[in-house]
């Protein structure tokens, strides 16, 4: 059998543990994305959004989901998980299961209602979720596959006017057992005038191949304000294959901070559709490519209304052998009269080896506009660098000055206090001598 074949038997193998089997309208939306899993088959080079990304680890082995499992995690392990102090609500999920346990959601205002999808789906009403409304159409492989074999994940909902001063925490724990695979579906619907800020953190237990897919839908009425954090630190041999969607009503401000440093393969879609007027968005990113990492970075971003605005600066690091992508494309249609946008990415390449492939796109189809996009990709200056080394300042440190101040653009976009430090501190851990440079900034 082939490939996707292969994932067709196991749906079947697996179908009567999977979250919803009795509820007639859940068993019909996994077959239908099964079906169009079939029909897709695996993206490859020849689609252009895939051309530098394939997904050989998934096509070779069979990544299944796991069994809920109450996986003890040592109080060694849960201080130095990343995030382990941020002052906030938790919600933990293992190998793509809620752990109730292990999540703490009891300071949340009364105006947040959160639920674990598992529970939606079992609770046999005859009504869709809105998630999963067009299933059939699900735009690849991945979105199908997760529609398919989705054990888990949160429904939340904001009232209208709520603040919530805490950030709510998404942790994803992944105890990497070998060629397993976690499929998780979020949901966020923040009512008008809601404000929150929602922090997503990745992380393995342990050095097996596993893969996580992750989709979250998000949608912002009038006035609404969301800050959205991801920290990915996925094990070196984990596949992290995410993808979100956003749609904002009018005023609505939305912001995305990402930073990534972890996974063997990692590919990260954000699409965002302005569909109010003055409707507002910042997307800030980071990421490190070592060894053999491929680190994927994918946004879409629609200027439906008028008078929206969208900025997107995206900062990339390979080294060794790693390979980036960034792929940043803003579309204005013909009514998003008086749109703003403008995107830029810049990269640096610090071996040989490395690659990095940069492609911010613009595509306009009104005439009142004030759009701009740039990329750079290149390596260290020599002339700062001569310039550090002619004051005394060894080669290892001179470099990482310069890379610790490249990467410091982005972390200092990011507004959540927390993040930024922890931010800072991985960023020292995976630089060549960095407690040297630590020392140094101190």
């Amino acid at each position: 059998m082939n490939a996707v074949q292969n994932y067709q038997a196991l749906y079947h193998q697996l179908a009567e543990q999977l979250p919803g089997h009795n509820v007639a309208w859940v068993r019909a939306m996994r077959e239908a994305s099964l079906q169009r899993f079939a029909e897709l088959g695996f993206p490859t080079r020849k689609q252009e959004a895939w051309k530098y990304t394939q997904l050989q680890a998934l096509e070779k082995e069979l990544y299944q989901p796991t069994p809920i499992q109450q996986t003890p995690i040592s109080d060694y392990e849960w201080s130095h998980l990343p995030l382990a102090s941020l002052d906030a609500s938790k919600l933990v999920f293992i190998d793509g299961h809620f752990s109730r346990a292990l999540s703490d959601i009891d300071s949340l205002p009364p105006g947040v209602l959160i639920s674990e999808l598992s529970s939606l789906l079992n609770s046999k009403t005859n009504q869709p979720l809105a998630m999963f409304q067009n299933a059939r159409l699900a735009p690849d492989a991945i979105h199908a596959l997760n529609n398919a074999f989705l054990t888990d994940g949160a429904a939340i909902n904001i009232l209208v006017d709520v603040q919530v001063a805490q950030p709510i925490h998404l942790q994803y724990i992944s105890t990497a057992q070998d060629k397993a695979a976690s499929y998780t579906r979020n949901l966020l619907i923040m009512e008008p005038n809601s404000r929150a800020q929602v922090v997503e953190s990745y992380v393995a237990l342990g050095e097996g191949y596993y893969a996580n897919n992750i989709q979250t839908d998000i949608q912002l009425a009038a006035g609404a304000q969301l800050e959205h954090y991801k920290l990915q630190l996925e094990g070196q041999a984990g596949v992290h294959l995410s993808a979100t969607q956003v749609e904002q009503a009018q005023a609505s401000h939305y912001q995305n901070h990402l930073f990534a440093f972890g996974s063997q393969l990692m590919r990260n879609e954000l699409v965002l559709k302005l569909n109010g007027e003055q409707a507002a968005c910042l997307l800030n990113g980071l990421f490190l490519a070592q060894g053999n990492q491929h680190l994927d970075m994918q946004t879409q971003i629609g200027h439906i209304a008028p008078a929206c605005t969208s900025r997107e600066s995206y900062r990339g690091i390979a080294d060794d052998k790693g390979r980036g992508v960034f792929d940043g494309k803003v579309k204005v249609h013909p009514d998003a009269q008086q749109s703003d946008a403008r995107v830029t990415t810049n990269n640096l390449l610090l071996s040989q080896g490395a690659e990095i492939d940069a492609k911010p796109q613009l595509e306009i189809y009104a005439d009142d506009v004030k759009c701009s996009h740039g990329a750079t990709v290149g390596q260290l200056d020599e002339d700062v660098l001569f310039y550090l080394r002619s004051r005394g300042i060894d080669d290892a440190t001179t470099r990482n000055l310069m890379l610790f101040a490249f990467a410091s653009h982005s972390i200092e976009q990011c507004p959540l206090e927390n993040l930024k430090v922890a931010v800072r501190e991985l960023l020292l851990k995976y630089l060549p001598n960095g407690d040297q440079l630590q020392e140094l900034l101190r």
